[in-house]
């Protein structure tokens, strides 16, 4: 009789874990235009921080194109660049 119990319960969290993750992928649909406007904004501005809080989530998100990526590559190493000319 433990052996159905334990199925059950297991088969019931698999489902639910598998609802969750479906439910985590598309509100990222949702955010990456409004982290992208932000990430963007805070690239032209400088702002180191949140340049790197937000470009984090962004690589981390299924939505993310390749040519979005490729230009948070070019901004980070933009950032980079002030910060090498800044430190000698």
């Amino acid at each position: 009789m433990e052996i159905p119990l334990v199925f059950i319960i297991g088969t019931a969290i698999a489902i639910l874990g598998l609802i969750w993750n479906l439910k985590g992928r598309s509100n990222q649909g949702g955010e990456l235009g409004r982290d992208w406007k932000t990430f963007k904004e805070a690239a032209e501005q400088n702002k180191i921080l949140e340049v790197i809080r937000i470009g984090e989530d962004l690589c981390y998100n299924v939505h993310l194109t390749k040519e979005q990526l490729e230009q948070i590559s070019v901004y980070t190493e933009k950032i980079f660049q002030l910060f090498l000319n800044w430190k000698s």
